[in-house]
């Protein structure tokens, strides 16, 4: 009987003191929710390919982006961005030394379906281009309506003003730490002439450091 009792006290007396502990007397489980997105700066090579009229002429842009990024609650990030771009002529295209380069200053953003190591995105970016050239695409028209585009040099060095808009898709992949690697595709509608668009697609690799790590 003696035993019964000893046995029965020691019970009550472990569950009584196990529901006495409060849930921060337990020992911690590990943290698994590893957070990758947050304010970030990144920098980006840039490849363009023109299409449309203004391809005719100008054959590609390579140059180079740098952002700032601000995250916002469900993987939202808003995104400012500068940069610079220039483009080179077509083959067999004269005169030989047109020039033609571009400074973007955008606005913009884009959505991360998730934060993981690897984080699918979609963008949109917009705002104005500081087009500085020495010729300017003029487009003429033949009697058959075929459009032939040709450079004029007759406006002299000259700093244009544009909007421009893209969209685009991408992957932000985390390296290690604060550091992750960014590659996207992107189409391009920059304003240029209503006959000849600085339209095409814009393909970048980047790299971004997370500032809150």
């Amino acid at each position: 009987m003696k035993i019964i009792l000893v046995i029965y006290f020691t019970i009550f007396s472990i569950t009584l003191y196990s529901q006495s502990l409060s849930p921060n007397q337990h020992l911690p489980m590990p943290n698994n929710n590893i957070e990758y997105l947050g304010d970030m700066i990144e920098v980006q090579g840039v490849y363009v390919r023109l299409l449309g009229n203004f391809g005719k002429m100008w054959d590609s842009g390579t140059g180079a982006y740098v952002n700032y990024q601000m995250f916002f609650p469900d993987h939202y990030i808003l995104i400012f961005q500068s940069g610079y771009i220039s483009y080179t002529l077509k083959d067999g295209v004269e005169p030989t030394d047109a020039n033609l380069s571009v400074i973007p200053l955008w606005v913009g953003g884009r959505y991360q379906f998730n934060d993981d190591r690897f984080m699918p995105y979609i963008s949109f970016m917009n705002g104005i281009n500081l087009v500085n050239q020495n010729y300017r695409v003029e487009v003429e028209t033949d009697e058959n309506g075929v459009e032939h585009p040709m450079l004029d040099n007759t406006y002299g060095d000259e700093t244009l003003v544009r909007y421009a808009w893209q969209v685009g898709v991408g992957l932000l992949v985390n390296l290690f730490s604060s550091l992750n690697l960014d590659v996207a595709a992107k189409y391009n509608s920059h304003f240029y002439q209503t006959e000849a668009m600085m339209t095409g697609i814009e393909y970048s690799v980047g790299l971004s450091w997370l500032l809150n790590n």
